[in-house]
């Protein structure tokens, strides 16, 4: 599957199903052409730099970068901010790592179980790994958020800790 059907899956979804007519209003651009552009199908009309990086700011989709990524063998992994850095999401953070390993195990259960291993059964094992990965370095980058605050708290603590008085 090439970016061209990425696209197209996500176009398709836009707004709810609203689709490409959707996009093509809030671009601004001749509906046919949209069309055209995203139909994996159709060698005519390329979905050019500019168009793509449009689309991504349009979408607000992080699946073409994972795309990429998935091309290169490599995983993308979401960079957490200062937003919500509590004990309770660094804990939604760890059951979600939790859910993602629980399904990397069970897709390669499914897969080993009949004894072989298809090429489609390794498509999705890697893809449920990616995703198991991907939370994994997410949880790592939000603790160390976590000690860069609590540094940061420290360090504008008085002498010999908080002030009780």
């Amino acid at each position: 599957m090439g970016i061209e059907h990425v696209l197209h899956r996500l176009a398709i979804r836009y707004k709810s199903g609203a689709g490409i007519r959707a996009m093509a209003d809030d671009l601004g651009v001749n509906y046919q052409v949209l069309v055209n552009k995203l139909n994996p199908n159709t060698h005519t009309h390329h979905v050019y730099v500019e168009d793509l990086d449009e689309l991504v700011t349009l979408l607000d989709t992080d699946d073409v970068a994972k795309y990429f990524a998935a091309q290169r063998n490599m995983v993308c992994v979401k960079s957490p901010g200062f937003d919500d850095l509590s004990d309770n999401a660094l804990l939604d953070l760890f059951i979600d790592l939790e859910s993602r390993k629980a399904q990397w195990l069970e897709r390669m259960k499914d897969a080993l179980s009949d004894g072989k291993v298809t090429r489609g059964e390794l498509t999705e094992i890697r893809c449920d790994y990616s995703e198991f990965i991907a939370a994994t370095a997410e949880v790592m980058a939000r603790i160390e958020l976590y000690l860069q605050a609590s540094e940061a708290r420290a360090a504008r603590l008085p002498l010999g800790g908080p002030d009780r008085s």
